[in-house]
Order: C-alpha cells, then structure tokens, then sequence
C-alpha cells in the first residue's frame, strides 16, 4: 500500500543547474537587493565559522576574511561580534580577555 503523502522523483521540485549540480527551488529563489550589490538567494545561511585568528597573521588581511565569512553568512553585528571574539587565539585571545567587558561588547 503507498502513501498518498510521498511524493515520486518526478514531483519533487529539484533541477541542476548549468554545472551540473542540483538545487532545490528553496536556493535558487532570492531577491535582489541593492544593499548587497545584487542577487541574494533565500533559504537556510551557510554556516561557516572562520579559521582561528592568533596574532601571527596580518589583521588586516584576517579582517578582509573575516568580513566575507560575515556576509557570505549574513550574520547581524551581535553574531560578528561573538564569531571574532571565538576565533581568536593564543596572544590575540589573550589580548581580548584583558580587555574591559564594555570593550568586549
């Protein structure tokens, strides 16, 4: 007996693309928006936490990275916050915890 619920290959909405790699509708609908500087697509963020940060690299150039993983994962000012803050490590993690909590925040 089948279910009436489930739904065959042919009715799941799933296309590939030019690359040929598959994405459901949920990914390749979005919206334009200005404030990014083009198309931006809708449906869960990727989650990417950046590589540790310990004081030997070129903040700089962290930064520039740092700052693409935020808008790459559309994370708002608090979630900036609080990934730079994990990421650091060794001296730079020891630089952060000298700091006064209304630095910190």
């Amino acid at each position: 007996m089948t279910d009436n619920n489930d739904q065959s290959d042919s009715e799941v909405d799933f296309n590939v693309n030019e690359n040929g790699r598959g994405e459901s509708r949920e990914y390749q609908e979005g919206q334009f928006d200005e404030a990014y500087g083009g198309f931006y697509r809708r449906g869960p963020r990727p989650n990417i936490k950046p590589d540790p940060y310990s004081g030997d690299e070129d903040w700089d150039q962290y930064l520039e990275y740092f700052e693409d993983c935020a808008e790459l994962s559309q994370w708002n000012e608090k979630e900036k916050l609080l990934y730079l803050a994990t990421s650091l490590k060794q001296q730079a993690r020891m630089h952060y915890s000298s700091l006064p909590v209304a630095e910190k925040r």
